[in-house]
């Protein structure tokens, strides 16, 4: 948002300008369906990697909320 690498440590997210957080929980799952349909539109039919980061569940929580999230919104 401030256009900054934010260098604090990830111990401070309270402190952060941002933070990682899993797919789901940053932008509505409308943002993602409409990211996901420029994709297609533009010709994009790959793979959707993800890299869990958020400190504030588990790896397998955010996986799962990730994933679950994905299937809501990427058309098959």
């Amino acid at each position: 948002m401030d256009g900054l690498l934010e260098n604090l440590p990830v111990d401070k997210s309270a402190e952060r300008t941002w933070n990682y957080v899993a797919v789901g929980c940053g932008r509505d799952l409308q943002w993602w369906k409409e990211f996901f349909s420029v994709c297609r539109m533009t010709g994009y039919n790959g793979f959707v990697s993800l890299e869990m980061e958020d400190l504030t569940m588990s790896v397998e929580a955010g996986l799962r909320t990730s994933i679950d999230a994905l299937n809501q919104t990427i058309s098959k």
